[in-house]
C-alpha cells in the first residue's frame, strides 16, 4: 500500500560580508602549520572526485560556475534541474573547493545536486529502489531535514549508511545552526560524520530514532555557521584521501578515524564548553571528538599503517598511525604495542577506533529496497605490561569508540581491540612525544589540564530561515 509523505527541510543561511574575513580558520584548524611544514608537495585534493548537495534557496541551488573561485574545475549538474545562482551553495563551494577560499582548491570533478533530488532520485527514496551508486570520495550536505514521521527519516538514513559502506565514499553533513535538537536528516545516521561549530552555537544532543541515545555532532569546526563548517571538514577528507590514495587508508572508515583522532580538545576550556567524556558517552555531547585539526590528521596517516596482531601484539606503533582491518572473529582480538622509552611521554594521546553498522537489503531485487541493520559491539582498551586494563572504551551505543589521555608515561602499553561478532574497522592514534615531567594524575582526562579558549568568529552575520518542503511517494517503510 503506497503512503504519501510531506518532509520539510529547514535551513539557516549565513551570508557572509566577506571570506576574507574569516581567513583565520585556516591557522585554527592547523592547515598554515602544515603548509609551511610541506610546501607545494602538500596535497590539496587533487584527483579526488566529490560532490556535494544543496537545498533550494528559492528556485536556486548551484554555486557560481562563472566565479574565479572554481576556473579550471568541471562541473556535472547531476540533478539537471536549471538553476540561477544559490549564494549558500556559493559559499559553501568556495569553502569546499574554491581556488583561494579552500585548503583543498586541487578538487577539480565536482558533481552537483540539488538535495530533494538527492534523497528522491540518488538514495531512491521516492521509487523505492535500491539506491543509485555513488562514485565519489567524498559528499558534502550542507543541509537539514526534519519530519515527523520518524520511520520516513530512519529509511532515508539508513539508505545513507548503505550507501556509504556499499561505494566506499565519506558523507559529511551538518547539524543546524543554534542549540536545540539534533536534525532527522542527516545527523540521525551511523556512518555519516556530523559536523557543529566550534563556538557551540549548533544544535546537539542525542538521536531519537535508529538507536536513541547516540550525541551527535561527531566533530566541530571554526566557522559562522553549520552550512560552512561542514565544507571544511569535507575539504579535509579530501585531502586526507589523496594522501592515502593506493593504501588502506581510502577505506572511509580510516578516514573517519583519522579526521576524529586528529581534533583537538584545548579549544573547550571554559564552563560550560569543556571537552568531556563519560562511560558510555565517548565523544563530548555537543563538541564530538572536538575541533578539527587537519595537521594533526594528516600526520597520523603520514605516520604510516602498523598492522595490528590477532590475539597478542608482536609489532610496536609509532606515535602516530593507523590501521584497517577487514575482519575481526567475535572470539578473538587486534592488538597494537605501544613502548615508550624511559623519560618521555606521549602528550595528547588520542584513539579511535571507527565502524559501520551494516545496513543490508533483504530484497534480491534492484527495484525494492529492503533494509535491514546490524551493528558490531566493539570495544577498545589500553592494557598495560602486565594485562591489566587501565582505561576502556566500551560504549553500547553508536559506532566509534575513544579514548584521550593528557599524557601517557614511559612503559610498554598494548592497545586491544575486540568486537562481538565479525566486522571490518579503521583505527587512528597520535601522542606527541615530549619529556617525561613529574606531575601527579597524568593519565586523566585532559579536560583537567591548563587550556586556552579559542574566541568566536565576530563577522557580521545575516540569518534567514528559509523552508523548503519536497512531496514523494514511497512503496514501503521498513524499520
Amino acid at each position: 500500500m503506497e503512503r504519501v509523505l510531506f518532509l520539510t527541510i529547514a535551513m539557516v543561511l549565513v551570508i557572509l560580508g566577506s571570506l576574507s574575513a574569516q581567513a583565520d580558520w585556516r591557522d585554527d584548524i592547523g592547515w598554515t602549520k602544515l603548509l609551511t611544514e610541506k610546501g607545494v608537495a602538500l596535497e590539496n585534493g587533487a584527483g579526488v572526485n566529490i560532490a556535494m548537495s544543496e537545498a533550494f534557496v528559492g528556485s536556486n541551488y548551484l554555486p557560481d560556475l562563472a566565479s574565479s573561485q572554481f576556473t579550471g574545475k568541471t562541473f556535472t549538474n547531476g540533478s539537471g534541474i536549471a538553476s540561477g545562482i544559490s549564494g549558500h551553495a556559493n559559499s559553501v563551494a568556495t569553502n569546499f573547493y574554491g581556488n583561494t577560499g579552500s585548503i583543498a582548491n586541487g578538487i577539480s570533478n565536482i558533481t552537483l545536486y540539488q538535495a530533494d533530488d538527492w534523497i528522491n532520485n540518488r538514495l531512491n527514496f521516492v521509487s523505492g529502489a535500491d539506491p543509485v551508486a555513488q562514485d565519489f570520495k567524498v559528499l558534502n550536505h550542507s543541509w537539514i531535514g526534519n519530519n515527523a514521521n520518524d520511520a520516513a527519516m530512519q529509511n532515508i538514513v539508513m539508505r545513507a549508511d548503505y550507501i556509504v559502506n556499499r561505494d566506499n565514499i565519506t558523507i559529511v553533513a551538518g547539524t543546524n545552526n543554534a542549540n536545540g535538537a539534533i536534525p532527522d536528516l542527516l545527523a540521525h545516521s551511523f556512518n555519516v560524520i556530523t559536523v557543529g561549530l566550534t563556538n557551540g552555537n549548533h544544535a546537539y544532543g542525542p538521536t531519537r530514532f535508529y538507536q536513541a541515545g547516540r550525541y551527535k555532532p561527531d566533530i566541530v569546526a571554526p566557522a559562522s555557521a553549520t552550512s560552512f563548517a561542514t565544507p571544511i571538514v569535507s575539504a579535509a577528507a579530501a585531502i586526507l584521501y589523496q594522501k592515502g590514495a593506493g593504501t588502506d587508508a581510502t577505506n572511509n572508515q580510516v578516514i573517519r578515524a583519522v579526521l576524529l583522532a586528529g581534533a583537538t580538545k584545548e579549544e573547550f576550556a571554559s564552563t560550560p564548553n569543556v571537552w568531556d567524556q563519560t562511560a558510555n558517552r565517548r565523544l563530548d555531547d555537543q563538541f564530538g571528538a572536538g575541533e578539527l585539526n587537519i595537521y594533526n590528521s594528516y600526520h597520523i596517516l603520514e605516520g604510516g599503517q602498523f598492522d595490528g596482531s590477532i590475539g597478542p601484539s608482536i609489532n610496536h606503533i609509532g606515535d602516530h598511525g593507523w590501521d584497517y582491518k577487514n575482519s575481526i572473529a567475535p572470539a578473538s582480538s587486534v592488538s597494537y604495542n605501544i613502548d615508550i622509552a624511559d623519560g618521555f611521554q606521549w602528550r595528547d594521546f588520542s584513539v579511535i577506533l571507527a565502524w559501520n553498522i551494516n545496513v543490508i537489503d533483504l530484497d534480491a531485487s534492484a527495484a525494492v529496497f529492503n533494509p535491514s541493520a546490524i551493528l558490531a559491539d566493539m570495544n577498545l582498551d589500553l592494557l598495560d605490561a602486565s594485562g591489566t586494563i587501565l582505561f576502556t572504551s566500551s560504549s553500547t551505543l553508536g559506532n566509534v569508540e575513544h579514548l584521550y589521555l593528557s599524557s601517557l608515561l614511559s612503559g610498554r602499553y598494548t592497545m586491544r581491540v575486540t568486537s562481538n561478532f565479525n566486522t571490518d574497522f579503521g583505527i587512528a592514534w597520535r601522542g606527541t612525544v615530549a619529556k617525561s615531567e613529574k606531575y601527579a594524575g597524568s593519565d586523566v582526562p585532559h579536560k583537567d589540564g591548563p587550556l586556552t579558549a579559542v574566541p568566536e568568529p565576530t563577522s557580521v552575520l545575516l540569518q534567514l530561515l528559509v523552508a523548503i518542503g519536497f512531496h514523494f511517494v514511497r512503496r514501503r517503510i521498513n524499520q
